[in-house]
């Protein structure tokens, strides 16, 4: 009822606006420059219901609802202006045995409009596509399911000045199905689509394009009794475009896609998965010859399939992005890319099985440069891939979080500056009988670039890799915990400056335990580099590399441990003129052991690493280079 609201809002909101553009449109008619542009808006809107009920006290309820609002206004143009809305929705119900209740409920509003005043030759289009299609069958007693989607579209562009090219092309479709047999069954969906672009251009042969796509499917089947289950989706992009000057190119890209999937056959199985995707990017541009290219994509896979008794089995996945560019002069490139991927996959046979899985993934993105021919490049890809397989009184949790920020600024002209983060983290279990695991893995990536002056070239890349397996046998308990922190700072006044930050962290952990064993492994690098260069000519280079690999393998009553740590921080200042510095880092640390019948073992590892350059003049060169290396290993027959 609340969509309900808001939408007859928007419709009284938009009599007064379409009435105010009607009076405009009119007295730019009188104008010596009027011309008749090309106006066309279409819409249209399909909806399908069925239900069949057969049985006794059955209640089945289906809402659909369609909105739809296109205005155009042109002044003194020869311009071209288009609006496309579709929307389709489908909902289908069966019921067949008595006391059972079905819901499903759909909505679709788009609002799109173009304004362009002043211009020569501008086009514009719009297009919006919704589409919702929802099924629901119920074989049994006191079923109850539910499914809910709401779909929400704005457009908005708005033109002046000449050769003016804009297009927005919006889509959000959502397909929920759900299949109960059985009794005491109750299911319920939930999904949410939201976006909204926004474009502005105001000078000449500014080009702007952006397009977002939202998808999320939803599966869920219940074979059995008192089974619950639970599913809900949500996404939201919001772009935003702004040009003032001559020859700016903008184009913004958001595409998110959630599918979900639940299957249960037993007794009393309880399944849960929840995904949440938002997407923000802002661009804007003032000056001549500006060019910005942002693009995000979130992808979430989860599946979860039980069989058995006493099931419980939860899924949760987030994905933010958010950027922002801003460019002020002349020749600016700006380019940002942030791309996140989550599978999560869990399979549950027998009884008394517990298992989580939680993975989230962050992007900040910031950029922004002024002065002439500045090129700027962000770059983060977060992949993380979890799947549990659990046996009888098996207790399995996984969680995986993956965090970018990154932010760079210049002032000046021709500065170059660039920066890369990639994380991935993998993780697998498999338990039998009373099997209790844990697997934790974290990376965290902040990167921050400062140019003042001219001819600046600023570079930072990351890459945190993490795989974490472990097998356990009656009444194991295995542990695993790898975390990985890197931040990497430069600022670089005065000319000719460059610069150059890397870090690399690599962490393997696998256990194999059988009877009665207790195995934990613990893994902790982290990275800090700072760069900063006044003068001219200068050029600073800091390398770090980490790598981490356990290995444990346990027999009866075996008891093992193994830890290792790294800390590495370089720092580089340079003041004056001429001036090379270079450091470099490598930490590498190999751990196996390996244990029979009531086998105690223990390894630990730590290394540090602390370097500093400081130099003040001309012409001075410094370097440094330090490497670490540890292999231990224990075997107990």
């Amino acid at each position: 009822m609340k969509n309900l609201m808001s939408i007859r809002n928007v419709l009284s909101m938009k009599k007064i606006v379409s009435a105010g553009i009607a009076a405009g449109t009119l007295l730019g008619a009188t104008g010596v420059f009027a011309a008749a542009p090309d106006q066309v808006q279409h819409a249209s809107s399909v909806k399908s219901a069925g239900n069949l009920a057969i049985g006794a006290y059955i209640a089945q309820d289906q809402g659909g609802n369609d909105f739809a609002a296109q205005l155009q206004s042109s002044t003194h143009s020869h311009g071209k202006q288009t609006q496309n809305a579709k929307k389709t929705t489908s909902q289908a119900q069966g019921a067949l045995g008595f006391e059972i209740g079905q819901n499903q409920g759909a909505s679709n509003g788009s609002v799109q409009s173009q304004n362009a005043n002043w211009g020569f030759g501008s086009v514009q289009k719009q297009a919006s596509k919704d589409k919702v299609n929802q099924f629901q069958g119920a074989l049994g007693a006191f079923i109850g399911q539910d499914q809910g989607s709401v779909n929400d579209t704005t457009q908005v562009q708005g033109t002046s000045g000449l050769f003016n090219d804009q297009h927005q092309k919006g889509k959000n479709m959502t397909d929920q199905s759900q299949s109960a047999f059985g009794a005491f069954i109750g299911q319920g969906q939930g999904t949410a689509n939201v976006g909204s672009q926004s474009q502005d251009a105001a000078g000449l042969a500014n080009t702007q394009h952006q397009g977002f796509s939202n998808t999320s499917a939803n599966d869920q089947s219940a074979v059995g009794g008192f089974i619950d289950q639970a599913q809900g989706n949500g996404n939201s992009t919001t772009q935003g475009e702004s040009s003032l000057g001559l020859l700016n190119n903008q184009s913004e890209r958001a595409n998110t896609n959630t599918m979900q999937h639940q299957e249960a056959a037993g007794l009393f199985d309880s399944q849960i998965s929840g995904a949440g995707n938002s997407t923000t990017q802002l661009s804007q541009a003032f000056g001549e010859c500006n060019t910005q290219d942002q693009g995000t994509s979130a992808t979430t896979h989860q599946h979860q399939t039980g069989l058995g008794v006493n099931n419980s089995q939860t899924q949760a996945s987030q994905n933010d992005a958010a950027q922002g560019a801003v460019a002020a002069g002349v020749g600016n490139f700006q380019g940002q890319g942030s791309d996140s991927t989550t599978h999560q996959g869990q399979v549950a046979v027998s009884h008394d099985v517990t298992q989580n899985q939680g993975s989230s993934n962050n992007g900040l993105q910031s950029s922004a440069a002024v002065g002439k021919d500045n090129v700027q490049l962000t770059s983060a890809g977060n992949d993380t891939m979890q799947g549990q397989v659990g046996a009888k009184g098996a207790t399995q949790t996984q969680s995986s979080a993956n965090g970018s920020l990154q932010g760079s600024q210049t002032a000046g002209k021709d500065n170059f500056q660039g920066q890369g983060v990639q994380n991935t983290t993998a993780q697998g279990q498999a338990g039998t009988k009373g099997a209790t695991q844990t697997q934790a893995a974290g990376n965290g990536t902040l990167q921050a670039s400062s140019s003042v002056g001219k001819d600046n070239s600023q570079g930072q890349g990351v890459q945190n890799t993490t795989a974490q397996g472990q097998l356990g046998s009656k009444g194991a308990t295995q542990t695993q915990v790898a975390a990985t922190g890197t931040a990497q700072g430069t600022q670089a006044a005065g000319k000719h400056n460059d610069q150059s930050q890397t870090t690399t962290n690599t962490t393997a952990q696998g256990q194999v335990g059988t009877k009665g064993a207790v195995q934990t492994q613990g893994s902790v690098a982290g990275t800090t580099q700072g760069a900063t260069a006044v003068g001219k000519h200068n050029s600073q280079t800091q390398n770090a590399g980490t790598s981490t690999t356990q290995g444990q393998v346990g027999s009866k009553g075996a008891v093992q441990t193994q830890g290792s740590g790294s800390l590495t921080s370089q720092s580089a200042t340079a003041l004056g003129k001429h001036n090379t510095q270079a450091q470099d880092a490598a930490n590498t640390v190999s751990q196996l052991q390996v244990g029979t019948k009531g086998a105690t073992q223990t390894e630990a590892s730590s290394g540090v690493t602390n370097q500093t350059s400081a130099a003040f003049g001309s012409n001075i060169h410094q370097t440094q280079s330090s490497s670490s290396t540890v292999v231990q290993s224990q075997s107990a027959h």
